[in-house]
């Protein structure tokens, strides 16, 4: 069986919905699965070196006649490839690329890309924009399996595809083990500490975790606020208001865990649009894999039922009073729901895992 994506390049996110996935699913099932990953032409020896020494029997190639062109490769993948075999492919892109060149192809949907399209304009290019929304109407509606992050995302496919069926699982993105760091941020009694972790694309909606930071540092001296993410100006006017209480750092992957342990609450405010509707941030799992609670905004994924449904966070309306130091026992609750929905090694994960499987043995029948 074969793993494949397209311009996806190595970080933390690809090393743990990725090259983990790849090795777990060799793991579990009964045929070694292998990554075939096509990177974009700049940086590409680097980012080929990063993937290979996580995993060795990966094959790596360029998108060499640039990310427009990528039909190119269709026929590449082909020759390279067994027709007998299996496939799943993350994202749209990489399913038209495989379809045709294998039995049985499962589309790993991650997005809703023709929202993101259209949202946040994520291609640069109008065509090639057409070409990925065109093909995630194709992947959903022609692989032999699908694999969705959210049943929030299940649900636009219905809606904006016409999907009617039931040969789908949802896995939303996971974790494969705990990571050790230098503590950056030492906490005090009554302090209480909140965090954002993550990028500052567009759909991260920095200026909604800004904005609820300030309120909160305003209402509440013992409130402090960690940014684990790149620079970014509204951070600074925030930095730059509360200088003792309000800090940046940009970590490597790595040392993200210990960091986050020290701290109360994990925050995860979007903006309200239909990605961040189906969206699974995996920093959500994260944040409650290091004791954790979250501060989470209204109709985000699966995850703001969620946190109702298990109480381990607060959904943010509007303002948030009376902020809390989150108790050792509150601590391994949080690691403990991580354990059970969040770990690949978990039973819940490994039977969704085991059913894709066991769908596509029935399929080859």
């Amino acid at each position: 069986m074969y793993y494949i994506t397209f311009n996806d390049t190595p970080s933390g996110i690809y090393q743990s919905q990725v090259i983990d996935v790849v090795k777990y699913l060799s793991d579990l099932g009964d045929t070694e699965v292998k990554l075939i990953a096509f990177l974009p032409y700049s940086n590409f020896k680097e980012n080929k070196k990063s993937i290979k020494m996580q995993l060795a029997s990966a094959v790596v190639f360029p998108i060499f006649a640039g990310i427009t062109r990528w039909r190119m490769l269709k026929l590449f993948l082909k020759l390279i490839t067994n027709k007998g075999e299996q496939a799943i492919c993350r994202g749209p892109i990489a399913f038209e690329l495989a379809l045709g060149s294998f039995r049985k192809v499962v589309y790993d949907g991650r997005a809703a890309v023709k929202a993101e399209v259209e949202e946040f304009y994520v291609t640069g290019n109008k065509q090639l924009g057409e070409d990925f929304i065109k093909a995630e109407k194709n992947a959903v509606l022609q692989s032999d399996y699908r694999i969705a992050v959210s049943g929030k995302l299940v649900e636009y496919w219905k809606k904006e595809f016409d999907y009617q069926g039931d040969k789908h699982v949802v896995i939303p993105c996971t974790l494969t083990s705990k990571s050790s760091g230098e503590l950056l941020m030492n906490k005090n009694d009554d302090s209480i500490n909140l965090v954002f972790s993550g990028g500052i694309g567009a759909w991260q909606s920095i200026d909604l975790a800004a904005n609820l930071c300030r309120k909160a540092m305003k209402q509440n001296t013992n409130v402090n606020v960690l940014f684990l993410t790149q620079e970014n100006p509204i951070i600074q006017k925030l930095i730059h208001e509360f200088p003792e209480r309000c800090q940046r750092k940009w970590l490597r992957h790595e040392e993200v865990y210990d960091v986050l342990s020290n701290c109360d609450y994990g925050i995860l405010l979007r903006n309200q649009n239909v990605t961040n509707q189906v969206a699974s941030p995996v920093k959500f799992a994260e944040y409650l894999n290091a004791g954790l609670k979250v501060l989470i905004s209204d109709n985000l994924g699966d995850f703001t039922e969620f946190v109702k449904k298990n109480d381990c966070g607060i959904v943010i309306k509007d303002d948030i009073i009376g902020l809390i130091s989150v108790t050792p026992s509150e601590r391994k609750r949080s690691i403990e729901i991580a354990n059970q929905y969040f770990y690949k090694s978990s039973e819940k994960i490994k039977l969704s895992y085991m059913k894709i499987l066991r769908n596509l043995n029935e399929l080859q029948k």
